[in-house]
């Protein structure tokens, strides 16, 4: 399915469990970072009462090696379709892939004005001699979001082994920031 239309089937399946009616936080792995972007885009462009408010009770949102530009990875998929058959959502990663690009500066331009916090986190780790996500692509450009190089691969990134590592440590302190945040404002309103 393309990425806009799993965000379209993303945002009924969270309003038919009435998730998005409080704080929420995302905590994605390389296409759910894609996918969560195109919701809230989707939430504010089709304007559906229940998708917005989606979109303004998302407190932040972690990138755990998103690629934001593509992964050089898909482009290979040319090269290998007589071998492996390609998905659109294969294709849809492709490194410099205009609709990535273009979704990728409307987050840009979006992201403070929503108010979404964020931490992003690239791998730095090779799977089978490939970095799938690299540095560029995993950094969405925004100003004062810093990009945390891990010592991780695309697959471990987003499987800590344990409660002491880096990764748990900072993304639940983020996520408890972001709610006590949330907390704060609904105590003292404006």
């Amino acid at each position: 399915m393309p990425l806009v239309d799993r965000a379209t089937h993303i945002l009924a399946l969270l309003d038919s469990h009435d998730i998005g009616q409080r704080p929420i936080v995302f905590v994605t792995h390389s296409l759910g970072g894609l996918l969560v972007k195109q919701m809230l885009r989707h939430a504010r462009d089709f304007g559906d009462p229940k998708w917005v408010t989606l979109a303004k009770k998302t407190k932040g949102i972690v990138f755990l090696s998103t690629p934001h530009s593509g992964s050089n990875i898909a482009n290979w998929t040319t090269y290998l379709s007589k071998i492996l058959r390609s998905t659109v959502t294969i294709d849809e990663l492709k490194a410099h892939d205009s609709r990535l690009r273009e979704l990728n500066i409307w987050y840009r331009n979006n992201a403070l004005q929503l108010g979404i916090k964020m931490q992003v986190y690239c791998e730095k780790q090779t799977v089978a001699g490939i970095l799938v996500v690299d540095e560029t692509s995993a950094d969405p450009g925004i100003q004062g979001v810093i990009l945390v190089p891990m010592d991780d691969s695309h697959i471990t990134i987003c499987k800590p082994e344990s409660k002491q590592s880096l990764i748990y440590v900072r993304v639940k302190r983020f996520i408890q920031e972001c709610f006590a945040k949330n907390e704060g404002d609904q105590q003292n309103p404006q």
